[in-house]
Order: C-alpha cells, then sequence, then structure tokens
C-alpha cells in the first residue's frame, strides 16, 4: 500500500493511500514481462492465476494472453490489457530446421517448406504480434507450398504451424513489409 498517516497512531487520524490508475504490460530485454505496477499485484495467464506470481516481473514459459491484476483491496478492480507471449522452441538462425519459410521480410506471398518432419501435412496460424489475435489460418498445408498473404497489413507476425492433433511444431516471426 502507499500512502501517508497524518495524526498521533495511538489516538486518531488519518490514512491516505493511492490506487493505481492504469496497468501496462511491456517485455524488457531478458524477456520477462514487466508491470508498472510493482506490489500488491497478480498476474494472471489466459485468465486464470498464476499461482505465487505477484512480483512486478514474470518470466513465461508458455505461450498465452497475460495480464495483471491489482489485489489491493481497497481500490477499484483494475486490470492490463492482454499482453500476447510467444514461446518458440526452434529458433529462427538454424540451418537444419525442419519447417523453412521465404523470404523474410516478405510482401505478398511466403514460400515453405517441410522436411524430416511426422507430419506429411501442417495447419498454420498467422498471429499479428502487436495485438496477438489471428490474422489468417491455413490448414491442410503440404510441403513446398507458397501461402498468399497480401490481405496481412505491414507488420511483425508469428507463423504458428501445428498438426491435426494441435502440438505445435514449429513458431517463426516474419516479417511483412
Amino acid at each position: 500500500m502507499w500512502g501517508t498517516f497524518q495524526g498521533d497512531y495511538r489516538r486518531s487520524g488519518s490514512v491516505s493511500a493511492t490506487c493505481p490508475t492504469s496497468i501496462t504490460i511491456e517485455r524488457n530485454s531478458s524477456g520477462s514481462l514487466v508491470s508498472n505496477v510493482q506490489t500488491n499485484i497478480q498476474w494472471y495467464k489466459n485468465n486464470t492465476l498464476i499461482t505465487g506470481a505477484e512480483s512486478p516481473s514474470y518470466k513465461p514459459t508458455e505461450s498465452g494472453n497475460y495480464t495483471v491484476k491489482s489485489s489491493l483491496s481497497f481500490c477499484p478492480n483494475l486490470s492490463s490489457a492482454n499482453y500476447y507471449f510467444v514461446t518458440t522452441a526452434l529458433s529462427n538462425t538454424y540451418a537444419d530446421r525442419k519447417i523453412k519459410l521465404n523470404p523474410n521480410p516478405f510482401i505478398n506471398s511466403v514460400s515453405l517448406n517441410f522436411i524430416n518432419t511426422d507430419y506429411t501435412k501442417l495447419n498454420l496460424e498467422i498471429i499479428e504480434i502487436a495485438t496477438g489475435k489471428t490474422m489468417m489460418s491455413f490448414r491442410n498445408i503440404y510441403p513446398n507450398y507458397t501461402l498468399n498473404v497480401s490481405p496481412l497489413k505491414p507488420g511483425a507476425y508469428v507463423f504458428k504451424f501445428f498438426s491435426a492433433d494441435g502440438k505445435i511444431v514449429h513458431t517463426e516471426k516474419l516479417i511483412k513489409q
């Protein structure tokens, strides 16, 4: 709690407290999410409380929508906007990737190929990094396929490939010019 006490604590006085007016989340250089409110907060993933996550920074280990809520009982209920955090299992820099996308950056189309995977076809969601919204979806993609992505506006996107049973096979960040 933030505030000051005025008066003799043994008799009477007044307490004044300052409640946060907004809560924001940013990502720092080490990949942790950081709240602008430093105390009396609780982190949530996909609207589910994360047990023990009450400090101003939190290091996610899974993709999802993260929020922070104020836990001060005498302040109005306050929550941050969703922050969509993406974890990747594979790095974009390895030459032996099983799924290859090019070019990056792209304009209207992206060529993809996948080799040596356990799948003969994959599904794809293209997620806008700024909003966390799925902007396009493709189902039953085969190797050596060209995606028409001309409807996307310029920006940064995550291409999330997954199998028919929903297992994430690969995620990769690409830029549309």
